[in-house]
This record gives C-alpha cells, sequence and structure tokens, in this order.
C-alpha cells in the first residue's frame, strides 16, 4: 500500500462532507502543485504541499462550515478547521508534518506578523491562493471564460491577502488553457500524480495509525457517534482472535473496523442525528454509506488493502441475501465480513442513538439469538455469546478510551478565542 495513495482516498472522504464542492479538495491539491513547480521548488517540497492541498479541510466536520469556506471573503486567521485538521493530521505520526501547513492556509499575507508563531510555512500561502482560486470558479459553467475574473481578484488582494510571488505563479500557469480544461474535465486525479515524487510503502502497522486518523474524521462529526468505530475495531480484533483467526488477520479486522463507516461522510447530520424514525427517502440516503466506503476504500491499488475494504464495506450485508448495498448471498460473505458485521451490531446495539437508549445485555443477546443463522453467521455468535462479558469488557474499555479522545479535541476549543460550540 502506498501512503500517498492513502492520502487521496482520504482526501475523496472529505470532499464527500458536501457533494456540492465537488473534487474541491484534489483540486486544490493540483492548481498547489503548479503553482510549487512553477517556483522552482525541491521535489521534496512539491509533494508535501500537494498532499497537503489534498487534506487542507480535513478539519472540516460539517456541511454547514464548507456553506461558509466557499464564500471567497470567507475570514482570515488561524479558524476552527484549520485548527481542528491540525489537531488531527497532528495525531498520526505519518502527518505531523503536514500539520503546520494546514494550521496556516487562511492566514492573509498582511496578518503573518501578528500569528503568535511568526512562522507561516510557504507551502500554507500557497495552498491559500490555490483554495480561493477555486472557490471564485463556477463548474457549471465555462471555466476558460472565468479566467480573469479569477486574475484580476487575486491580483486585487495580492500583497494583503496573498503572498505576491505565490500570485505571480498563478498568473504563469493561468496563460495555458490547458490548466483550466483540467479543472472544468475533472482531469486533477491523473494530473496530480506527476506532482508526486515520493509515495513510500506502509507496513500494516503504519496503516493502523492513519486507520486511527480516518476513524476520527468519521466519529467526530457527532456525538452519537464519536467513540463507534474505534468500539467495532477492538471488538472485531477480539472476536476474531476467538474464532483463531490469524495476528494478522486480527490486525486486519482491527483496520478495517475504524474504516467501516467512512462512507457516513456522504450522509447529512441531519440524517445521522434525527430523533426519530427515518423516513423512505432517508433510509435509502443512509443505505449508500457502505456503497461509499467500498468506492473510496477501492482507490487504493493494493491486494492486502482489498481485503479490508471487502470487509470494511459489506458490514451491512446478510446471510440470507436481505442486506445492503450489493444484497450477497451467504456463499460470497467472507469470515471476515462475518465477524465485522456482528461486532458492528453487537456495539451499535449498546450506544446511544438519537432515536433511543443504548439497549440492555439482555435485549441484546436477544436479538444475536434471534438473528442467528438467518443473517448472522450461527458459529461466531456462538463465540459472541460464549465470551460475552468478556467482549462487553472490550467494548466498554474502547469506548472509554474513544470518549476521552473526542473530549480532549473539544475541550482544547474551549479554551480559545475561536471555538464555537460543537453540537
Amino acid at each position: 500500500m502506498l501512503l500517498v495513495d492513502i492520502f487521496m482516498a482520504l482526501s475523496r472522504s472529505i470532499d464527500l462532507v458536501d457533494h456540492d464542492i465537488g473534487n474541491h479538495n484534489k483540486r486544490v491539491a493540483y492548481i498547489a502543485g503548479r503553482i510549487a513547480h512553477s517556483m522552482g521548488l525541491s521535489t521534496g517540497k512539491i509533494t508535501k504541499i500537494v498532499v497537503a492541498g489534498a487534506l487542507h479541510d480535513i478539519g472540516v466536520l460539517k456541511e454547514t462550515e464548507y456553506r461558509e469556506l466557499v464564500q471567497f471573503d470567507y475570514k482570515g486567521g488561524i479558524d476552527y478547521h484549520s485548527l481542528m485538521g491540525y489537531r488531527l493530521l497532528y495525531s498520526c505520526p505519518l502527518t505531523q508534518d503536514l500539520a503546520n501547513i494546514i494550521k496556516h492556509h487562511h492566514v492573509y499575507y498582511s496578518e503573518k506578523k501578528n500569528i503568535p508563531e511568526g512562522n507561516v510555512p510557504l507551502a500554507a500561502e500557497i495552498i491559500h491562493v490555490a483554495d480561493r482560486a477555486d472557490v471564485l470558479l463556477d463548474y457549471k459553467k465555462d471555466v476558460l471564460d472565468q479566467k480573469n475574473k479569477v486574475l484580476n481578484t487575486l491580483r486585487e488582494y495580492s500583497g494583503d491577502r496573498f503572498h505576491p510571488d505565490v500570485v505571480t505563479c498563478f498568473e504563469e500557469i493561468a496563460k495555458q488553457e490547458s490548466f483550466w480544461f483540467d479543472l472544468q474535465f475533472n482531469c486533477v486525479e491523473k494530473k496530480i500524480k506527476s506532482y508526486i515524487f515520493y509515495n513510500p510503502l506502509l507496513t500494516l502497522e503504519e496503516l493502523h495509525e492513519i486507520a486511527k486518523l480516518f476513524t476520527r474524521i468519521i466519529d467526530f462529526r457527532s456525538r452519537f457517534t464519536a467513540t463507534h468505530s474505534t468500539s467495532v475495531a477492538m471488538v472485531a480484533r477480539s472476536l476474531g482472535e476467538m474464532c483463531n483467526l490469524s495476528e494478522r488477520e486480527c490486525l486486519l479486522l482491527d483496520i478495517a473496523g475504524h474504516l467501516h463507516d467512512i462512507g457516513k461522510l456522504a450522509i447529512p447530520l441531519s440524517i445521522l442525528e434525527k430523533p426519530g424514525k427515518l423516513s423512505p427517502e432517508e433510509w435509502r440516503i443512509m443505505k449508500r454509506h457502505t456503497y461509499f466506503t467500498y468506492q473510496i476504500l477501492d482507490e487504493i491499488d493494493s491486494a492486502e488493502f482489498k481485503v479490508i475494504n471487502e470487509w470494511a464495506a459489506l458490514h451491512h450485508e446478510k446471510l440470507n441475501g436481505q442486506g445492503y448495498p450489493f444484497k450477497l448471498p451467504g456463499k460470497y460473505i467472507t469470515m471476515g465480513s462475518r465477524i465485522m458485521t456482528i461486532a458492528d451490531m453487537f456495539t451499535a446495539l449498546a450506544e446511544m442513538r438519537p432515536y433511543r437508549e443504548g439497549l440492555g445485555d439482555d435485549d441484546i443477546i436477544d436479538i444475536l439469538k434471534k438473528e442467528r443463522g438467518e443473517s448472522l453467521d450461527a458459529y461466531i455468535v456462538d463465540v459472541l455469546l460464549k465470551n460475552y462479558d468478556r467482549l462487553k469488557t472490550v467494548r466498554e474499555q474502547a469506548f472509554c478510551d474513544a470518549l476521552k479522545g473526542f473530549e480532549d479535541y473539544f475541550d482544547l476549543f474551549k479554551r480559545h478565542d475561536w471555538f464555537y460550540e460543537y453540537n
């Protein structure tokens, strides 16, 4: 598994938070890469800028935040989503070198002197120009026809909001019609790869660290899901051990558990947090999340990751063929996917939801027994029931650890002026 391939899949998941923005993060990565190349930066710096551009909105957790960010006159400075992005990226050893770039990518050029750290990376200033150029464009219209509007606006704020040298380099690349066509006709994903000069292979242990970063992005959107993926991952891993899977397979289960709900980034919070029964239309939208999980993870070209994707994305399939989104019959559902389904159900039933309280042990056991052999694998259910108290302890410990992490993140913001009440 290649590191940047993982980041590009993560970039796609970020863009799913609001469908109206399309491939905004990848377009910004492309524009930033073109600017960095035009400025003659080293290949290592160009790669870092492209990846940071692809992840620059990683701190956006709500659709309403995107609607503010796509306004060109969005306020500058170290705002909520920039600081959240910094915190998320700094939490993963493999992305720590990107954190400071994301933290400063909305700081105005003229305001750099007011930043307490006194150091705004050039990479952040490049991404700032790329980001604002992209939001100026209306992709429903001819993009090339908007060239002068974009250039005139960037020139107007050069030396104030934007670094003059960055604007000058943007003017140079803007002379090429192909640059605008790349943006208009969604050619940026292939083009981005030409600006990636460093793309190391990941170990499974390193992938596990990145999977935990995915979990924070997925679960921190809502207080009702703040601990879910971590709990599912730990239960799935433990259940795999009890089913005599190998150590490597159990690690794959852990990773798949962290990633299984990444498709929920495409589901509006109004549905995820609805305090009542979903309407038929809302339920159809909710069912999309496993499909999006599959599509996002399918971008990562690796035999091992194909297994992870299968185990993660099929967690709502049923042995009787009545699950979703693929309606697979039991003979096509592998052991790992069957474990993930049961781990997800065992965890979700105990958790509080906006429409109900968490269920007690007797109710959970009754539901598992009812579904045993019908929609759920009988052997795995029996293993779970035999080890119920042990797995309950695993689930509760994972819940406590994840909840502490969630609270630590948001307690930080309460100590800063830019914090606004979350949920």
